[in-house]
């Protein structure tokens, strides 16, 4: 409720990106917590999801793996390095240091939103999905359209990645999708 009135009657448009990316990793961190402290929550989740997401959180590399994967974002830098007129510079997603000079996150925000549609929500629904499968009967061709969707997440992540290293441009956020992509590749291969 208080999200829809907030998009109807509230902040701009840079404050809406942020609202939807933060609704997201609100989401994804609760499925991540439940899984971890589920003991009056179980009739929360599904049965196959409430076993996906407790086996994930009993596995703790795979469960830090997740949590840095989804919340770095928030608290760590995403680059650090020659921004404009080769000044050195640090771009966080509440905002931008450049030659002692603070620029307002909302030039991030709408990066920060599409950096979560584009890798950190399909990411980390493809990994629970992975995990539900482990966890329940087998279906190879279910496993298959997973390895697609993160195939195809992965692609989203080459071409960012290489406009920012052919390019030199911070264009899409090349360092901090390779820093994630890398630990969505780590998770991936702990299930």
């Amino acid at each position: 409720m208080l999200f829809y009135l907030f998009f109807m009657f509230g902040g701009g448009i840079a404050e809406q990106f942020l609202m939807s990316y933060l609704s997201g990793l609100v989401v994804c961190g609760l499925l991540l917590l439940l899984g971890k402290y589920l003991g009056c929550f179980d009739h929360l989740l599904p049965s196959r999801l409430l076993a996906a997401t407790s086996s994930i959180a009993d596995n703790n590399t795979l469960f830090s793996l997740l949590f840095i994967f989804l919340f770095y974002p928030l608290i760590g830098p995403w680059y650090l390095g020659p921004l404009a007129q080769e000044q050195l510079g640090i771009v966080f997603m509440w905002g931008i240091f450049v030659d002692s000079t603070y620029l307002p996150g909302e030039l991030t925000y709408p990066d920060a939103f599409f950096l979560g549609i584009t890798l950190q929500f399909p990411g980390f629904i493809a990994v629970l999905l992975k995990k539900m499968l482990r966890c329940g009967t087998p279906r190879p061709q279910c496993l298959g359209w997973v390895k697609v969707m993160v195939g195809v997440t992965f692609g989203v992540q080459v071409v960012a990645v290489l406009s920012w290293l052919v390019l030199d441009s911070l264009f899409l956020n090349g360092p901090l999708r390779l820093f994630l992509s890398l630990l969505l590749l780590a998770a991936w291969r702990r299930i």
